[in-house]
């Protein structure tokens, strides 16, 4: 098993910061591949501890009540959850 700490000068909350910050050349992010899809089939960005298991991320949603959404905008969601060993 290998340990990394990363004492990080950038704290972001939005992928699209990170990944932005990445891109920059700022240092390493944490995110989906799919997240980074693009950047990386681009050759910007590399996979590294590509066989780390980042584990699961519990991941909840808020939407307004049935009768407050307009039909054309509704979205049904089953269930959203980030597979396993998709860590960057």
């Amino acid at each position: 098993m290998t340990s990394v700490t990363v004492n990080g000068r950038l704290v972001v909350t939005f992928n699209e910061v990170g990944l932005a910050a990445a891109v920059a050349g700022l240092g390493p992010v944490s995110m989906t591949v799919g997240a980074a899809r693009k950047e990386i089939s681009e050759g910007l960005l590399v996979r590294v501890l590509a066989d780390c298991d980042m584990g699961e991320v519990e991941l909840h949603a808020v939407f307004p009540a049935r009768k407050a959404a307009k039909p054309s905008k509704a979205i049904r969601i089953s269930r959203a959850r980030v597979p396993r060993g998709t860590g960057l």
